[in-house]
């Protein structure tokens, strides 16, 4: 459930001090309180009183948890991380009865309407089937008026709410956009003003969401625990996304690490890597690896002594040889990467983050390298993958 937004505190994510709005007397369902916490507590209270009723707990789709985890997630009677037992209260307060002497006529919205999925506001937390709130806005201007309450049985991320609180906070230049194309196909000027709404999923992930993006929050302590959390990051991982500027260009961290005299630690567990193929790897296995040339292009007799030589060049060092055999378009060998005493992968500070695709790949590149000035070509010699 979401209530009418004082200005401050609409969505324009620039409020004032909102703590000095907080501290500042609320209505609240017909009930005055000194400030916003004093709300809060006296709704925690009452919705306490309903997690003790075993009936209530009864009620089809109610969530897995604690009373305290319940309570310390709900900000009633705005929002309860389980079935809200104060939406009659709202409909009762906010609603008003269907009165048949009324007359209400809407001709079918029949008008286009496009938007994207940049908005920031949309852009703050990802959802399946999301839409945008730009794109429900329109619906809730022609369909009711100002302070009518909206029911969006199925919310997910709650974009019905945030529309329905655009209504009355949109700003001057999308309200005239508006209304030019409303006057362009013929419907009258919408009546701006933000509606009430009752948001409801049977996901509490879904309703989570929903409150977050409609409840009011404090915009300078959110900042602060973001910035907290990317200094944490950074201080982490930063140091994989410095670059060095000089002479020879712009290096990347490791580059510059390694200059640094650092080296990659050694593998120690499975690694899966995957192009068009996947390839396992594991400490201390044995491979058999097939490669092919490129669109069977055939290896001279000298050519083929290039591949055993380059085959031959890491063996003692980087792996251990067993057997190879190298065909006019194709190449088998069997081989295990070195280890050390501990039964780690070697690491070669020349060859990276070492591990079975930097070996092939060493082997790939400088065969053919070779090859293409023995047999004066140029291109692709081998194919890119392997098996």
């Amino acid at each position: 459930m979401t209530h009418k937004l004082p200005e401050q505190m609409t969505l324009n994510f620039e409020p004032p001090d909102l703590e000095q709005a907080r501290n500042r007397p609320v209505e609240c369902l017909g009930i005055t309180f000194e400030n916003d916490e004093e709300r809060r507590a006296c709704f925690l209270e009452k919705l306490r009183a309903n997690l003790r009723d075993p009936e209530f707990r009864e009620m089809e789709g109610f969530p897995i948890g604690s009373d305290e985890d319940i309570l310390a997630l709900s900000d009633p009677p705005y929002y309860t991380a389980c079935p809200n037992p104060f939406i009659a209260d709202f409909i009762k307060h906010y609603g008003k009865p269907y009165d048949p002497n009324e007359p209400y006529r809407r001709q079918p919205f029949a008008v286009d309407v496009s938007e994207g999925k940049t908005d920031p506001i949309y852009k703050a937390h990802s959802y399946h089937t999301k839409v945008p709130h730009l794109a429900i806005v329109p619906c809730i201007l022609h369909y009711t008026e100002p302070g009518d309450v909206v029911l969006d049985g199925f919310c997910g991320s709650g974009m019905t709410g945030v529309a329905a609180q655009w209504c009355g906070t949109a700003p001057e230049s999308y309200r005239r956009t508006l209304e030019a194309l409303w006057e362009k196909e013929g419907i009258g000027k919408p009546r701006w003003g933000a509606r009430r709404v009752v948001l409801n999923d049977l996901s509490p992930a879904a309703t989570f969401s929903a409150a977050n993006y409609n409840i009011p929050f404090d915009v300078r302590e959110f900042t602060r625990a973001g910035k907290q959390i990317l200094d944490e990051v950074e201080q982490e991982i930063g140091w994989m996304y410095d670059t060095l500027h000089g002479g020879a260009g712009i290096l990347p961290a490791k580059k510059i690490l390694e200059k640094a005299g650092w080296k990659p630690a050694p593998l120690t567990e499975f690694k899966q890597t995957q192009r068009d193929l996947p390839h396992w790897q594991y400490p201390g296995a044995i491979f058999f690896v097939t490669f092919r040339t490129y669109q069977g292009i055939l290896l001279s007799t000298e050519s083929r002594s290039v591949v055993l030589n380059a085959l031959k060049y890491w063996h003692g060092s980087k792996i251990h040889l067993f057997s190879a055999v190298v065909m006019p378009d194709h190449v088998h060998m069997l081989f295990q990467l070195s280890t050390d005493k501990h039964g780690h992968v070697e690491q070669a500070s020349s060859l990276h983050s070492e591990d079975l695709s930097k070996i092939m790949h060493s082997i790939k590149s400088y065969s053919a390298n070779q090859i293409n000035k023995v047999q004066n070509r140029s291109g692709i010699l081998w194919q890119t993958e392997r098996h």
